[in-house]
């Protein structure tokens, strides 16, 4: 009785069941047309969009690429490799690292995504940037991944116009240098073996404070730029040049031995010899350390560098302030054109006053060297308004700030330290009325009052600047007026004594 009744159940189910199974065959087709065409669909939007579709088999390490992906770099289908990227011709070989590190980073766990960009050659044969992104989908029992799908997108011109703005932040407005920013950056990228051997170069540009002291931050900034040009000139292609900051340079040198880097330094050293045209002669302290192993940190190996350099400033001091004081006796020479003589002159009379008041020998040597160098703060007042016969109280202004700027420079300098007061004080009067402190009477360094006098006179006498020139008798009746307001009465008597003994002439 069982049997028989599932029989006719059996008989009633089968058409059903056949229905049943026909739907299912007839669902799976349409959902096979549907994908096919959702595919198709995607295919071109992603065509369009400059946009390459992967899929990569782990363990054949084979990779079917979309037609999308040669459009993106001009290549037909049949041209595309199979191969994994960073294995393949077309990335470029300085990205094969970083590529690899993502892959690696997100294969194993340690990255929660996969995102690279780099560079892939084009059939023109130029470097376009990508940006990769992918997925792994499949994975075996052990949780290995076996497939990973992706994606290649064209970020070229985003990428250029980022890297360029990147080079900008990089790059020294001044020399067109990098700065130092970027040597932190490349420093850390050359932290590795095939780097080695790794120098550093440090140099500190002698006088640039002083040149901006003197002659203006532009005359400053032509012998920053100045520096840079040898740099260019006399180091290699793979040398990395940076501007560290103010005065100092840093030169980075990879595979570099340290007597290579020394012959670099020497190149650096002729070429600045060779230089013309700056007010302050081209010079640089260089100092050389090199990192022959990966154990020896790189901050030492800077500092040792830097050590080096200070030690070569120390031992071309001399000779550096010495070419600095001949560079700017030649740059007042130049502007006053008679700078020479007129200097000799004052220096003349002013020692013949200094020795009738009895002055000690440093004091007649420190005399001599003031009025030889009281007005080098002139070097940076501009002509129009130095020999300008009626200025305006601006360029007045202008005028009088030499004496400041004189005092700033013999600071700097210490062949010119001990007369540097003296310099700030040669146009106070004797009557409180002179600049730029307004000191009277006695307060007034002796040297200082002893140089007025003889610069007044000389001014007279031989018509600098703005005056015309006047007679002996007529330049004495002149500063004996001013005795008791601009001149030391006392000085003014001494000096009417000398120069009516030697009866100097006016020519």
């Amino acid at each position: 009785m069982l049997t028989a009744n599932l029989g006719h159940l059996l008989i009633w189910l089968w058409p059903a069941a056949f229905c049943i199974a026909g739907y299912a065959v007839y669902r799976l087709v349409s959902l096979k047309r549907e994908m096919e065409a959702t595919g198709h669909r995607l295919e071109l939007v992603l065509t369009g969009t400059k946009v390459g579709s992967w899929d990569w088999t782990v363990d054949n390490n084979k990779v079917m690429r979309n037609r999308g992906y040669g459009q993106l770099l001009g290549y037909t289908e049949r041209e595309l490799t199979d191969q994994v990227i960073f294995a393949s011709e077309l990335i470029h070989p300085e990205d094969v690292p970083r590529l690899k590190r993502a892959m690696d980073a997100y294969l194993s766990g340690k990255a929660e995504k996969y995102e690279v960009a780099y560079r892939l050659r084009s059939s023109e044969g130029d470097w376009r940037w990508v940006l990769d992104r992918g997925v792994v989908t499949n994975q075996d029992r052990s949780g290995n991944p076996i497939r990973m799908v992706g994606t290649t997108i064209d970020i070229h011109d985003q990428k250029t116009t980022e890297l360029y703005l990147e080079e900008l932040s990089y790059l020294d407005p001044v020399t067109g240098l990098y700065n130092r920013a970027f040597f932190e950056k490349a420093i850390r990228e050359l932290d590795r073996e095939e780097a080695l051997p790794l120098s550093i170069i440090m140099g500190d540009l002698n006088g640039l404070k002083l040149t901006n002291d003197t002659f203006g931050h532009a005359a400053g900034d032509e012998l920053l730029v100045d520096m840079a040009d040898v740099l260019r000139a006399t180091c290699r292609k793979t040398d990395i040049l940076t501007r560290w900051g103010g005065d100092e340079f840093a030169i980075i040198l990879p595979n570099t031995t340290e007597a290579q880097a020394l012959t670099v330094c020497e190149r650096i050293r002729e070429a600045c010899r060779a230089v013309q045209g700056s007010p302050i002669r081209l010079s640089i302290a260089l100092g050389v350390a090199t990192r022959r192993a990966m154990d020896e940190p790189l901050p030492r190996v800077l500092r040792s560098a830097e050590e080096w350099m200070y030690q070569h400033k120390l031992a071309e001091s001399d000779y550096a302030t010495n070419t600095m004081v001949l560079s700017i006796s030649a740059a007042l020479e130049e502007k006053y054109q008679d700078g020479m003589e007129r200097g000799a002159r004052q220096e003349t009379l002013a020692l013949e006053v200094g020795k009738a008041l009895g002055l000690s020998r440093q004091e007649l040597e420190d005399l001599a060297l003031l009025a030889r160098m009281h007005d080098i703060g002139h070097v940076m007042t501009p002509e129009e308004i130095l020999f300008k016969a009626n200025r305006t109280p601006e360029e007045e202004q202008i005028y009088q700030q030499h004496v400041e700027g004189g005092f700033r420079v013999a600071r700097a300098l210490p062949q010119l330290r001990p007369i540097a007061e003296t310099i700030l004080a040669h146009h106070e009067h004797w009557d409180g009325s002179g600049y730029p402190k307004g000191l009277k009477g006695e307060e007034i360094p002796l040297n200082a009052r002893i140089i007025g006098l003889v610069d007044a006179y000389d001014d007279l006498l031989f018509g600098w600047a703005r005056l015309t020139p006047v007679s002996v008798e007529e330049a004495l009746a002149e500063v004996s007026r001013g005795a008791g307001t601009k001149f030391d009465p006392k000085l003014v008597a001494v000096f009417r004594e000398i120069v009516q003994a030697n009866a100097m002439p006016a020519s």
